[in-house]
């Protein structure tokens, strides 16, 4: 009910406002043809559109700064310029600049400069110029003085021309901005995370095939040390598979099997080892040497399969597979690689 009441109160209200705007607009003192006509004079004026203001002429964009990177630029390294730029109209913008000395004399064109060939202390002067295709800016330009060259890291790889399988000498490479500098270079050889080394050189012999090498170098100066920078890491890889050259052609022979495996391996520093996979009870592989030897029981006869193998210190190997007849020695076994 109260809800009923306020609203008919709200339309007394409005019923009332528009007569007072109907006193107002009679008392504004209409002209009899406006009155005749129907037509009455409003005092809001309408807002004229930006073309109108500005008389639809084109306002030339307004460069308000440069901002370079890095912010203190030297000798020997690119130095990039960006325009802060803004249109009053809201068109798309182009910048084009301009690199001077201090003499005038034109250094290069484009957003980015190559200072080699300056020198710390030399003044550079930058130009930019804005257009929206119609107009251009005032140019605006920036001067700075090259600082001197800093320090720092500029190359960390890790030479890998003996190969990436494990055995192979891995080098350091180290390059950095300012060779004349004095300053002294920290190594730290990192293999799957823990620290291997500290040295120009990492022997990865004593490593697997998939650890992974990482090389991180700072650089000690007068001023500290810097910041650690680590190269691409490295993967070493599996080697070349071991090579069975041998085969058993003797079988049980006065109640012994003898056979002396042999295999080579073209990996640099590769180092086998003899395993049996499969065989007999009794029957025994010398890891060293590769001789497998077997004395069959007197229960033992009849057919035997047997699996030896070769592998090398990082885990690339072969197998071979052949049978033995233990109660016909004199028949060769059956060998299979």
């Amino acid at each position: 009910m109260m809800h009923e009441i306020e609203r008919r109160r709200w339309r007394r209200g409005a019923v009332g406002l528009l007569g007072a705007v109907a006193l107002v607009l009679a008392s504004t003192g209409c002209s009899e043809d406006a009155a005749e006509n129907g037509r009455i004079p409003t005092m809001i004026q309408a807002r004229p559109s930006a073309s109108a203001e500005f008389d639809g002429r084109n306002r030339a964009p307004i460069v308000e700064g440069i901002t370079l990177r890095p912010t203190k630029p030297s000798p020997r390294r690119e130095v990039r310029a960006s325009a802060v730029v803004s249109d009053p109209d809201g068109d798309p913008t182009t910048v084009t600049y301009r690199w001077e000395d201090d003499d005038g004399i034109l250094l290069g064109t484009g957003h980015t400069l190559d200072t080699r060939g300056l020198e710390p202390g030399d003044r550079v002067e930058v130009f930019a110029l804005a257009s929206d295709g119609n107009q251009e800016s005032e140019s605006f330009s920036q001067r700075f003085r090259l600082a001197e060259a800093s320090l720092e890291i500029a190359l960390v790889v890790i030479d890998t021309n003996g190969g990436t399988a494990p055995g192979a000498l891995f080098e350091a490479v180290v390059e950095v901005t300012d060779e004349s500098r004095r300053y002294e270079t920290l190594l730290e050889w990192r293999v799957n995370g823990e620290v291997a080394g500290s040295e120009g050189e990492l022997d990865t012999t004593a490593f697997s095939p998939g650890d992974v090498v990482e090389l991180r170098a700072r650089l000690e100066t007068e001023d500290g040390v810097t910041r650690p920078v680590t190269g691409k890491p490295v993967a070493l890889a599996r080697g070349e598979v071991p090579e069975i050259l041998s085969e058993p052609h003797a079988g049980v022979e006065n109640g012994l099997f003898r056979y002396q495996l042999r295999a080579r391996s073209n990996a640099e520093g590769a180092k086998l080892s003899y395993e049996l996979l499969k065989g007999p009870d009794g029957m025994t592989v010398d890891a060293k040497s590769g001789v497998v030897l077997w004395r069959p029981t007197t229960e033992q006869r009849g057919r035997f399969d047997v699996e030896v193998a070769v592998k090398d210190q990082w885990g690339s190997g072969v197998a071979q597979f052949f049978a033995l007849q233990a109660d016909a020695p004199g028949q060769p076994p059956a060998a299979s690689r």
